[in-house]
């Protein structure tokens, strides 16, 4: 009897007593999926890379263009000034007079300097405050069109320009209007 029973396959190992259960996972490689991912990778390594360059282009050239401003005013300003009063005037031993205007000046607001030569002895220095005004804001008008009223008055004819109401449902079509040659 003994012989008669099939043998019992072994039990498979339950998850948790210290034995994994693999699965299965099938790879898949296909070459022209690895090629695109490639040549995508490719571009976008590209696009980095000149967008680094043109950035550093753009300030390179923005640096240069305020350079040659800056050197331009620079030579305007020695045309235009022909003597530097400020560094003239940093000297102790400079010798001239300096009349300042306003004689008190509201020192709680930055200000903005000028020399001004009057003659050979005297400079004149006029300071400024460099506050910008406040624009005022109006309140706008509405612009919404007044409301005119629907409907006239009783016994008012329409406003002009307003082709008159149509009749109310169900009720005749209005009679032409008389006038004095009938």
């Amino acid at each position: 009897m003994e012989g008669d029973k099939e043998p019992v396959p072994p039990m498979p190992p339950i998850p948790g007593d210290g034995t994994v259960v693999a699965s299965k996972y099938v790879a898949q490689a296909d070459a022209q999926t690895g090629e695109e991912a490639e040549v995508e990778a490719f571009v976008s390594d590209r696009r980095v890379k000149r967008a680094e360059i043109r950035s550093q282009l753009v300030r390179k050239r923005r640096m240069e263009l305020a350079e040659r401003k800056a050197s331009k005013a620079r030579a305007w300003s020695a045309v235009e000034d022909g003597e530097d009063l400020a560094a003239l005037l940093k000297d102790p031993n400079h010798g001239l007079t300096v009349l300042e205007e306003p004689e008190e000046a509201d020192s709680s607001k930055p200000q903005g300097v000028s020399y001004i030569r009057i003659d050979d002895g005297r400079i004149l220095k006029i300071r400024m405050p460099l506050e910008m005004p406040a624009k005022e804001i109006h309140p706008k008008a509405s612009e919404e069109p007044p409301e005119v009223p629907m409907t006239p008055p009783d016994g008012m004819p329409p406003p002009p320009g307003i082709p008159p109401m149509p009749p109310p449902p169900g009720m005749p079509p209005m009679p032409p209007p008389v006038t004095k040659d009938e």
